[in-house]
Formats: structure tokens, C-alpha cells, sequence
């Protein structure tokens, strides 16, 4: 028990770490890849839900650290675990690489609109600026497709490496 807790302790220590410093660099179009995004998905499907504790703490941080308005990402992160979860033990089996390889894009798709819709609250209620909505068209012509792309494509390869350790030390 103790040694699950540091070892999970120490996979959200170097997740979030991983994050805010290497992943933003890897940014195509103004997108960056979303690692936090890829845990959470592969917590929702292949993990219980009594890991959501991890999926809140992760969004806490990520609002902390990120610099965008308090409680976006922890929401979008909790609305796609609550989400992804449901469909993987309802509707698809885990085991399929199809069931894996839909998941996971619906699992994006359904953050981006997420995000999406939070960043249209933040502007009807007046959180952000008139220069936002410049933004927002910037956001769903630009960095929406290659976001989408990108972390459907890292959400794969670390369904693909999770599986594997999870298989080797679980």
C-alpha cells in the first residue's frame, strides 16, 4: 500500500513536471502536446474510479502552474474521466485495439470541447478580455486540428507504454 502511494506520488510528480517543461516545447501551430490529457485517459480506462482524486489533483496543478483561469483544466480533466470512464465500462471493451484507438480520439475530442466550452463561458461572463475572442477564432481554425491530431496521437503511444508497464509491475 505504501509503496503504491510513492510510486503514484512520485508518476504525478514527474507528469505534471513533464508537462510544464518539456511537452510546451514540442508545441506545433501554438498547440502543445497534452501528457496530463494522455494520463487521465488511460487512468479512465484502464483504472477504477477511485482514481479521480488523482485526475482532480492533476487539473489543480495544471490551473496553478498553467496561467489560464482557475478551475478550467481541473474541470475539462474531470468532465473527460467521468466521461471516457463511462464509455469504457459501458460500451466498448477494453481489450480491443479499436475499442483503445476510439477512446482515445473520443477521449481528445471530447477535452477540446470541453475546453472549448469553458473558454465561451469565460466569455460570456466576462473573464476574459475583448482580445479573447481574436483568440478563440485563432483556437478552433488553428490550434484545434493540430491539438487534436497531436494528442490523439501521444494519447495512443502512451495507452500503448502504460499498458506495458501497468502488465510488468501491476
Amino acid at each position: 500500500m505504501v509503496t503504491k502511494l510513492f510510486l503514484t506520488t512520485i508518476f504525478f510528480i514527474l507528469a505534471i513536471a513533464s508537462q510544464m517543461a518539456l511537452w510546451p516545447r514540442l508545441s506545433v501551430f501554438g498547440a502543445a502536446p497534452n501528457f496530463i490529457l494522455a494520463v487521465v485517459l488511460f487512468l479512465a480506462v484502464f483504472r477504477d474510479f477511485k482514481y479521480i482524486w488523482l485526475v482532480f489533483f492533476m487539473g489543480v496543478f495544471i490551473d496553478i502552474l498553467g496561467g489560464k483561469f482557475f478551475g478550467a483544466a481541473s474541470a475539462a480533466f474531470l468532465l473527460v474521466f467521468l466521461f471516457i470512464s463511462w464509455l469504457a465500462k459501458q460500451v466498448f471493451v477494453k481489450n480491443s485495439r479499436l475499442s483503445l484507438l476510439t477512446l482515445g480520439a473520443i477521449g481528445v475530442f471530447s477535452y477540446q470541447v470541453a475546453w472549448f466550452l469553458l473558454l465561451r463561458l469565460g466569455l460570456a461572463f466576462g473573464i476574459f478580455s475583448s482580445s479573447a475572442a481574436a483568440d478563440l477564432a485563432n483556437f478552433l481554425f488553428r490550434i484545434l486540428p493540430s491539438s487534436y491530431l497531436m494528442n490523439t496521437l501521444l494519447v495512443l503511444i502512451c495507452f500503448y507504454f502504460f499498458k506495458k508497464i501497468n502488465e510488468r509491475f501491476v
